[in-house]
């Protein structure tokens, strides 16, 4: 039980056997045949032999089959009739049987019956649930899905005799859903086209078996940027499939933007969760990894979009998990949170050097609505977006949340509307320990005027109303101020001075990276003063000023950036510079003493005499 078991030759299970998780590796130079009378059930098979291996009889796997430079074959080329049944028996998390990349091997037969697991959903879905799939083999009909699930529509082997659809696709160019099939039940579920399918509660917990070819090669699903853009796509391959290598190299898409949507209707009337391959970040529960069997929806942002999926597109880290893995952490970011105490939906923030304020580019993603409410932030343009990205920068900036619901009214139903139910909320933002320098995050309220420190009080606690003013995007703005200036610093000056001569401006505790410039009636008066952390001095010139009292007012900047003045000023009293005094001549005796006078002092002003002109200290 703590050691895996390899095998160098046929393998014949006519008994019962346990492989009790252990993976199973057929390594032999000769080939290796998988049978017997009973049914074995493994978890994961590696073929590393040169000899390879074949499917002799009916063989269930619950792990990854991977091939290693060999040879595999299924056993059945016959759809319907397969040996090898890849078991699928969870769903949140997945628990799903799985081919690997199948690059550089030889894989025959081809014919895999592979499963999908559909757990039944609880109230407040008491009739069913839509579920949104996808065909993970080649050549699949509505009547092999029909054989594992009702379908209903307009053609003539409806189940039940229900002309209700019950399976759609999704047309983009038309912005809307069309039923599917059509006519007949012999009608294709198309590799890669994603499918909306109402699954019917009556029948409990669902495993749809799937019994046709494995797809060993490309697939590239048919994508438009006409109509609403958003296409609803569909994982091909019986494995889960990541979108960062999808939307990267060496499979790079164009023209679609970076995240990737799936819609759970789960949670309340609908939510979507996103996944974005050029930030690896997420928003409720998202992740890189697409599901066996799962549809997916994607936002062509140019006029000729396009994905590829191939096998090495397979996911390595989907099983069991629906957990992804970084080669680095994610970096300065904010995800912010709207919830009601049952419902939570998120938007992300992000800031990067090569992000563009004012364009969309490879990091932004457009919003899909929820069927519930809904959290956005606000592009240049007032677009709902899901991630917004701006460009790495010391200056301030500021977004715009969108606070709306976007579908049937829970008090009128029937009723589309965008108002959202008056109540109790809240916003909660995380992830600003992501940032790489020092930055001030502030939530605006301008419904109740308040500015709230999200980093010292990341959960802010409101209340909707039935004012339009309390919702929507007027209510909340996020504001990022890089570089927190300290406009409280002490500014101080001489009270008194006279007209024409410098007065020295102190600026205590200045900071590194802000500099500093007096100003006087809005006009500056002294040179930028790079802060040095300690106390700075700002020459400023009073020449050209008259007499009288003025406020120096202190200025300080970012570089780049608008300027902030510093709360503190200073209060200086200037006076006209004393004109040459008018001197009376005297003669006096030695031995006698005399009056010296000298007039034209201003008002309170006067003179003091001097021994000569180079004496400093005044004659008593």
């Amino acid at each position: 039980q703590n050691s895996n078991l390899v095998i160098h030759r046929a393998f014949t299970n006519n008994g019962t056997l346990d492989i009790n998780g252990q993976k199973v590796t057929f390594s032999g130079n000769n080939l290796a045949t998988i049978g017997g009378s009973s049914i074995t059930r493994f978890d994961d098979i590696d073929v590393t032999g040169t000899g390879g291996a074949t499917i002799a009889s009916a063989t269930e796997m619950t792990g990854t089959l991977t091939l290693t430079a060999t040879t595999f074959d299924t056993g059945s080329s016959t759809p319907g009739a397969h040996l090898l049944t890849l078991i699928s028996s969870a769903d949140n998390p997945t628990m799903d049987g799985s081919i690997a990349d199948l690059t550089g091997n030889t894989f025959n037969g081809g014919v895999v019956n592979v499963q999908r697991y559909i757990s039944q959903e609880p109230a407040p879905n008491p009739d069913g649930i839509w579920r949104y799939l996808s065909a993970p083999v080649d050549g699949l009909t509505i009547a092999d899905w029909q054989t594992q699930f009702p379908i209903t529509g307009t053609f003539p082997t409806a189940s039940d005799g229900i002309m209700t659809p019950s399976i759609f696709y999704y047309n983009t160019a038309g912005t809307m859903f069309v039923n599917h099939p059509t006519s007949l039940d012999t009608e294709f579920i198309t590799l890669g086209v994603g499918y909306a399918v109402f699954i019917r509660n009556s029948i409990g917990n669902l495993t749809i078996n799937q019994s046709q070819a494995v797809n060993t090669g490309t697939v590239s699903p048919s994508l438009t940027n006409s109509g609403d853009a958003w296409n609803l796509v569909g994982n091909p391959k019986p494995s889960a499939i990541d979108w960062n290598t999808i939307y990267n190299a060496p499979t790079a898409a164009v023209d679609v933007q970076s995240t990737i949507s799936i819609r759970d209707n789960s949670v309340g009337a609908g939510q979507f969760a996103t996944y974005n391959g050029a930030t690896q970040a997420s928003t409720n529960g998202g992740t890189k990894n697409i599901a066996l069997g799962q549809a997916f929806w994607v936002r062509a942002i140019g006029g000729s979009p396009s994905i590829t999926i191939n096998e090495l597109s397979k996911s390595t880290s989907a099983t069991g998990s629906d957990q992804f893995f970084k080669t680095s952490p994610i970096i300065n970011y904010i995800r912010i949170a709207l919830g009601d105490g049952t419902i939570t939906d998120e938007t992300l923030v992000h800031f990067f050097d090569d992000a563009s304020d004012t364009e969309l580019d490879r990091y932004d993603a457009f919003k899909r609505q929820n069927g519930t409410f809904n959290l956005s932030t606000l592009n240049e343009s007032d677009v709902d977006m899901v991630t917004n990205a701006f460009v790495t920068t010391a200056c301030i900036k500021t977004t715009k949340l969108n606070l709306y619901y976007d579908g049937d009214d829970p008090n009128n139903p029937g009723n589309n509307t965008d108002k959202m139910v008056p109540g109790n909320y809240s916003l909660t933002v995380t992830e600003f320990e992501s940032f790489t320098s020092d930055i001030a995050i502030t939530l605006r309220d301008n419904f109740t005027n308040k500015n709230v420190d999200v980093t010292a009080n990341p959960i802010y606690a409101f209340e909707i109303t039935t004012d339009a003013a309390s919702f929507g995007s007027g209510r909340f703005e996020i504001l990022f101020n890089a570089t927190a200036i300290d406009t409280q610093i002490t500014v101080d000056a001489l009270a008194e001075s006279c007209v024409g001569e410098v007065v020295s401006v102190s600026v205590s505790a200045s900071q590194i990276g802000i500099t500093y410039q007096a100003y006087i009636d809005g006009n500056p008066v002294s040179e930028s003063v790079a802060g040095d952390g300690a106390t700075i001095i700002l020459d400023a010139a009073t020449t050209g000023l008259l007499e009288g009292d003025y406020v120096i007012e202190v200025i300080a900047v970012k570089a780049g950036c608008s300027s902030i003045p510093l709360e503190q000023d200073a209060a200086v009293a200037l006076s006209a510079i004393p004109g040459s005094p008018l001197v009376t001549d005297t003669q006096v005796c030695s031995g006698q003493s005399s009056t010296l006078v000298a007039s034209g002092a201003p008002g309170g002003g006067s003179y003091n005499w001097y021994t000569s002109l180079t004496s400093t200290d005044p004659i008593p």
